[in-house]
């Protein structure tokens, strides 16, 4: 060894270290300049009752979460104290599952999530990052939902987490919280609305027969036993069980005699590769929704960053998460869980007030949108991004120009896509 090397390894190693806090003043310096103006959040509901049964194996369902109501007529931030309510219950052994559950109700599990949902919320932008108000405030809060009971439900459950209700004053502080027809909702995947986006999604799956095909090759090992489980001839069909699997699996529900967790992981595995293909397709039927919520960025640009409300919740499903995710290029490839959430937090350079940023994190963690530099992505370029997802003439893309005539060997395949696009 030359005299004076041993110096050298710990002279490089200074220097990086040096490189990397100055990296670290430098990112530091650069959010310290950027101030949050608005935040717009798009969640899935919470845990659920499954939408269909297993015809061989059906199980018992018991629901303790439900809704009050009463009658009121007007717009009002608070009412008299209500001495009486409604409370709305489902029929034991009339509805499509056993029990006295109706499909696809929102669960007490699922309460639970959105209220934990809720409260990470208020930590990060009431405790952390003081953005919002310690209380709740009609103009500076926004709440939406698709009009399925449990995204309204869930949406009620994710604000009585962020803001829980107070002791009585004699008043019930009224909360609104906005829907559309769901016909007309492009808040979700919604064959209604777009009728050829649901056949774009089975002739992409039909189409690419390599795909299918690699998925059946996927199943092969566990084929067998699938068949036994399910009473059927075709491995698909446990592809159209997987979620009812996942809903008795939250509840501790048996599964099926010969669905074991071997089974069950080679579904998971493959019904996410289906997903990735399904959300990657079907991203620009929501079109109008990405429409909106860059709008709603471009109102705080044209106030100079100063708009109320400064936070807004849209609680959807699987199939508005997900699609959102593949249109920013950050789809994980794992199905969107109960309770998954974006955030779009739009920032405003104080020292360059016409420039802004929008910072996406997915599961509270910061993501990198496709040609974006970094998490914090510069408004134009997340913009030209998720419009590329917003189709010229949505009206267009979405008739059903001809209708497909389907082949026994594509129904299975018809069913699945149905089954997810459907269930709202």
């Amino acid at each position: 060894r030359v005299h004076g090397d041993s110096t050298r390894p710990m002279a490089t190693k200074h220097k990086f270290f040096v490189a990397l806090v100055a990296v670290a003043l430098l990112a530091a310096s650069a959010r310290a300049e950027l101030e949050l103006v608005q935040v717009q959040v798009l969640t899935r509901h919470g845990d659920r009752t499954p939408m269909k049964e297993i015809s061989v194996s059906p199980a018992v369902w018991t629901c303790w979460a439900n809704s009050l109501s009463m009658p009121w007529a007007g717009e009002v931030a608070a009412i008299p104290a209500p001495a009486r309510v409604h409370s709305l219950l489902y029929i034991r052994g009339a509805e499509v599952l056993e029990g006295n559950c109706s499909a696809g109700q929102l669960t007490v599990i699922g309460q639970h999530q959105q209220q934990a949902l809720g409260q990470t919320v208020a930590n990060r932008y009431i405790d952390e990052l003081n953005f919002l108000p310690s209380a709740y405030s009609p103009q500076e809060i926004y709440v939406r939902a698709s009009e399925t009971p449990r995204c309204v439900m869930s949406a009620q459950e994710f604000l009585a987490g962020m803001y829980p209700a107070s002791g009585s004053s004699g008043t019930t502080q009224v909360i609104p919280v906005w829907t559309i027809d769901s016909s007309t909702d492009s808040m979700q995947l919604n064959p209604s609305l777009c009728p050829a986006m649901e056949e774009l999604l089975v002739e992409t799956l039909l189409e690419n027969r390599t795909f299918v095909e690699k998925i059946l090759e996927y199943l092969a090992p566990v084929t067998p036993a699938i068949l036994k489980a399910f009473n059927t001839s075709d491995p698909l069909v446990g592809l159209e069980y997987y979620d009812t699997l996942v809903c008795r699996q939250a509840h501790g529900i048996p599964w099926p005699a010969g669905v074991t967790q071997t089974v069950f992981d080679f579904l998971t595995d493959a019904y996410n590769q289906i997903g990735d293909a399904v959300f990657s397709s079907g991203a620009f039927s929501m079109g109008p929704f990405f429409a909106q919520l860059l709008y709603n960025m471009d109102l705080v640009v044209a106030n100079q960053g100063v708009l109320d409300p400064r936070f807004m919740l849209f609680s959807g499903h699987d199939t508005s998460v997900g699609p959102t995710l593949s249109a920013l290029g950050v789809y994980p490839g794992l199905w969107p869980p109960y309770a998954s959430h974006i955030y779009f937090e739009l920032y405003q350079n104080v020292s360059s007030v016409d420039e802004f940023y929008v910072q996406t994190l997915y599961q509270d963690l910061p993501v990198v949108p496709r040609g974006c530099p970094n998490s914090m992505c510069p408004l134009a370029v997340f913009q030209a991004l998720l419009s590329e997802s917003i189709p010229d003439d949505y009206e267009s893309a979405c008739e059903l120009k001809v209708p497909r005539r389907w082949d026994d060997d594509a129904r299975a395949v018809r069913r699945f896509v149905r089954g997810i696009t459907q269930r709202r």
